[in-house]
């Protein structure tokens, strides 16, 4: 049964360092001693060569403790993938710890903010030259630390941490046990990001939930023989990756002027058309524009159904539905808008349209106006300026003019310029 003082004891500082590897892992809250006790214990149970890679998610996982079979990069290789809950916590004193342990405390300590995240555990047996050199690492580990020395020799493909080879070594200079373990810890993270991947990707679409990658191995770090940990480089603590999913979108500056009058205005803040707009300003710092426009001119609609509400019609089971874009023009409620503007909207309508019953668009970080030009979505449903400006600016001229028409109840359109800001941010300047 493997007890704290047995892991301190086989991870002492090494020559020249402060404190150990091993609380530094701690300090960053990339493990605890109850994580690193359990699995000391159960690594004992798997293969000769088994090493358990441990990395973290800044979101919850909720599946059970059984672990599951995922392919690794190189074939042949299979990862045992488990899940678990971990919870990290900030004191007074602004430490950041984790508790993987239900009920576990940090004695002395006062928590002022905790976050859920996921504790990824990676079970991978080493092969061929490892695998071979792995016997002779073992004998190199004591129960007081790592009796550094020869285990072999180096090979041009193993990626070795700089500095552990003399200055203009080639291959077949002697490899330490040292560098073996941060050699194994670098190799084994292109399997762990490999199956980490895939895993979240089965999980998003099991869950129907898109969950937001992460390139990074947060916490990265392995226990290359049970109660031994090493890495390869510096971990990444997993608060970079909250902090990455909390991040929005860059905000435009907002007209002063606005922000005043909004002040000064008596508005109701749980209004339907605020709030779309604000969903859709969201989507579009997603990278959703499509469903961003979607969103956008049923907000018109909306708004324009609430002002012009006798264009409605009575459908055959009874129950009134709201005029399209297309029959408020027609029935004249919208004359006050010049011909250009109200084209402008039946075309944005169009677009809307497109959108709805074409194909899906691209999902790719380059979706964007190439993607539409290949689609037709530009030069079938609006007018060739809007390829210098975005698409949604086009909505700009029609508010302008709906505020002006519609006083004293101009409502909420006047928030769709810093949701076309937002597009100009995702588009660039000319929408490219």
């Amino acid at each position: 049964m493997w007890n704290w003082n047995d892991i301190e004891a086989m991870n002492p500082a090494e020559p020249g360092q402060r404190s150990s590897f091993l609380s530094h892992l701690i300090e960053i809250g990339a493990a605890s001693e109850d994580l690193l006790c359990r699995w000391a214990e159960y690594l004992e149970h798997y293969g000769s060569t088994a090493v358990a890679c441990f990395c973290q998610l800044p979101f919850p996982i909720n599946v059970d403790s059984s672990p599951f079979k995922v392919r690794g990069w190189r074939e042949g290789v299979v990862v045992d993938f488990h899940c678990e809950p971990v919870t990290f916590e900030i004191d007074l004193s602004g430490k950041f710890l984790a508790r993987h342990k239900h009920g576990e405390t940090f004695k002395g300590r006062t928590t002022i903010a905790q976050s859920v995240g996921t504790q990824v555990i990676a079970v991978i047996s080493l092969w061929n030259v490892r695998a071979k050199l792995y016997d002779e690492y073992i004998r190199r580990l004591t129960p007081k630390g790592l009796n550094d020395g020869v285990i072999g020799k180096s090979l041009g493909w193993m990626r070795l941490p700089s500095g552990s080879l003399p200055p203009n070594a080639r291959e077949y200079t002697p490899l330490s046990a040292a560098a073996f373990q941060g050699e194994v810890a670098r190799r084994l993270s292109t399997e762990v990001s490999h199956s980490l991947q895939n895993f979240v990707s089965a999980y998003s679409i099991g869950n129907l939930e898109e969950i937001p990658r992460h390139e990074e191995l947060y916490g990265y770090f392995i226990m290359i023989a049970p109660g031994r940990v090493a890495c390869g480089s510096v971990p990444l603590p997993v608060q970079a990756g909250f902090i990455a999913s909390e991040s929005q979108f860059p905000q435009s500056k907002v007209n002063r002027r606005r922000v005043q009058s909004l002040l000064e205005a008596s508005y109701n803040k749980g209004d339907q058309v605020l709030t779309q707009l604000m969903a859709m300003k969201k989507l579009l710092a997603q990278k959703e524009p499509e469903l961003a426009l979607v969103g956008l001119v049923t907000a018109i609609e909306w708004f324009l159904n609430e002002r012009f509400p006798g264009v409605g019609h009575i459908n055959q089971s009874g129950r009134k539905t709201s005029a399209s874009i297309y029959r408020l023009i027609k029935s004249g409620s919208l004359a006050f808008l010049s011909e250009e503007e109200r084209k402008q909207l039946i075309k944005i309508s169009q677009l809307r349209n497109e959108i709805v019953h074409g194909s899906p668009p691209g999902r790719t970080a380059a979706h964007s106006e190439s993607r539409r030009l290949e689609t037709g979505y530009v030069t079938e449903a609006l007018p060739c300026t809007a390829r210098q400006t975005s698409i949604l600016e086009q909505l700009v001229k029609v508010r302008k003019a709906l505020n002006k028409a519609l006083q004293p109840t101009p409502k909420m359109l006047r928030f769709f310029a810093p949701v076309t800001s937002s597009v100009r941010q995702i588009y660039g300047p000319h929408g490219n």
